[in-house]
């Protein structure tokens, strides 16, 4: 387990770095805030080439804004299609180029006052912070908070948040507490 703060730039917060250097594998990104910059560097830094996103409505809408007056360059579309087990009825899909490599991310929403969490779901870990992907976020004025946790740690607790994270994307509502009662019984 690690812990990190920005605090007055007295150490980076950057655990998603930290667990790629311990070999796990971004899955999934849950963050109602996340700027399209700020997901090149997480494809560039990560390999997040196929992945999943949950994020908010306004987030997707200055998406679209961002792309309409200037389109960044490793983006090929934002497609949008109708889906019945989303949450809110959309999916959309983040097609681009990075370095030559193709990206293909799959975006669910929920509203803001719905999502509120920062996590970053690992093959065999997790990252949870109180940062968003946004330059504001890393700014050194902020103090933000966060802990990675892998497996080594807890290989329950890593269950547990892999498991939250599908419910999520499904639209579902489950505690921690319910998870772990029904790994419990499956042991």
């Amino acid at each position: 387990m690690k812990v990190a703060t920005n605090m007055f730039g007295a150490e980076t917060a950057n655990l998603i770095i930290d667990a790629r250097e311990q070999g796990l594998e971004l899955q999934g990104i849950v963050c109602p805030f996340i700027q399209l910059e700020d997901i090149r560097m997480i494809v560039e830094d990560l390999d997040f080439f196929q992945g999943r996103i949950l994020t908010t409505v306004e987030t997707i809408n200055g998406w679209k804004e961002v792309l309409s007056k200037n389109r960044p360059e490793w983006i090929i579309i934002l497609k949008e299609e109708p889906c019945k087990s989303c949450p809110y009825g959309t999916r959309y899909w983040l097609i681009g180029n990075v370095n030559g490599r193709p990206v293909e991310i799959e975006i669910r929403t929920y509203k803001r006052t719905e999502l509120h969490a920062k996590l970053f779901v690992y093959d065999k870990g997790f990252v949870v912070t109180s940062a968003n992907l946004t330059s504001s976020g890393s700014l050194l004025r902020h103090i933000e908070l966060g802990i990675l946790v892998t497996q080594e740690d807890s290989e329950v607790e890593v269950e547990v948040v892999k498991r939250l994270f599908e419910h999520w994307w499904r639209g579902e509502s489950r505690s921690c507490t319910s998870i772990r009662r029904n790994l419990k019984q499956l042991s």
